[in-house]
C-alpha cells in the first residue's frame, strides 16, 4: 500500500500537468480565433502570433519535462504559473488584436518573468540537494523577459516603426525555441540520469 505521502505527490503532478496543458490549450485557442477573426494580418501581427504560440509551447515542454521528472516538494509559482501564463499570454493576444505594441510586450514579459520566477525556485529547490536545475533555460527567459521590457520601453517612447517591430520580434522567437531545446535535453537527461542529472 502507497503512503499518503506519495499517492498526494503523484496526483499533483497530474493535476500540475493538466493544468498546464489546458491554459497552453486556451492560449492558443484564444490565438487561433483571433487570427482567424482579422480580416486582413500583417508581417507584425502574423510575428506576434509566432512568438506567442512559440512561448505557449516552449513554456507546456519547459514546465511539462520539470514537472513529470523532478522529485521536489511544491512551491507557490508552481500553484500561480499556470494561471499567470494563461492571463498574460491571453493579454497579449488581445493586444495584438487593437495593436497595442506597448500592452503586448509587458504581457509577454509578465508571462515569461512568472516562467523565469518558477524556473528560478525549482533550480534553488535543486541546489539544496546537490543538484542541478535548468540554468540555461533560467538565463535565456531572463534576457527574454528583459527584451520584452525593452521593447515596451521603446515602444511607449514610439520608437518602433514596423522594420524595428519585425527585428525586435524574431529575436524573442528564437530565444523561446532555443529555451524549449535546451528544456528537452536537460530533462531528457534527468530521465536517463535520475536522481543526479547533469548540469544544463
Amino acid at each position: 500500500m502507497q503512503a499518503p505521502g506519495t499517492t498526494l505527490k503523484a496526483r499533483f503532478v497530474t493535476v500540475q500537468l493538466t493544468l498546464l496543458s489546458i491554459a497552453v490549450a486556451l492560449i492558443l485557442e484564444n490565438l487561433l480565433s483571433l487570427m482567424l477573426g482579422l480580416n486582413e494580418r500583417t508581417l507584425v501581427q502574423l510575428l506576434q502570433a509566432v512568438d506567442v504560440s512559440v512561448a505557449a509551447i516552449s513554456m507546456w515542454v519547459g514546465f511539462a519535462y520539470g514537472i513529470a521528472s523532478t522529485n521536489k516538494p511544491p512551491h507557490l509559482m508552481d500553484f500561480l504559473v499556470h494561471f499567470a501564463l494563461l492571463f498574460a499570454l491571453c493579454t497579449a493576444v488581445y493586444f495584438i488584436g487593437n495593436g497595442n505594441l506597448l500592452g503586448y510586450f509587458l504581457a509577454n514579459a509578465a508571462g515569461t518573468g512568472s516562467a523565469c520566477t518558477s524556473l528560478f525556485m525549482d533550480h534553488r529547490l535543486a541546489r539544496r540537494v546537490g543538484q542541478s536545475g535548468p540554468v540555461g533555460t533560467l538565463a535565456l527567459l531572463g534576457i527574454i523577459t528583459l527584451w520584452e521590457l525593452g521593447s515596451a520601453a521603446l515602444a511607449a517612447g514610439d520608437w518602433l516603426n514596423e522594420h524595428y517591430v519585425v527585428a525586435v520580434l524574431v529575436v524573442p522567437i528564437l530565444l523561446q525555441c532555443t529555451a524549449a531545446l535546451r528544456s528537452i535535453r536537460f530533462w531528457q537527461q534527468h530521465l536517463r540520469d535520475d536522481p543526479a542529472p547533469a548540469a544544463e
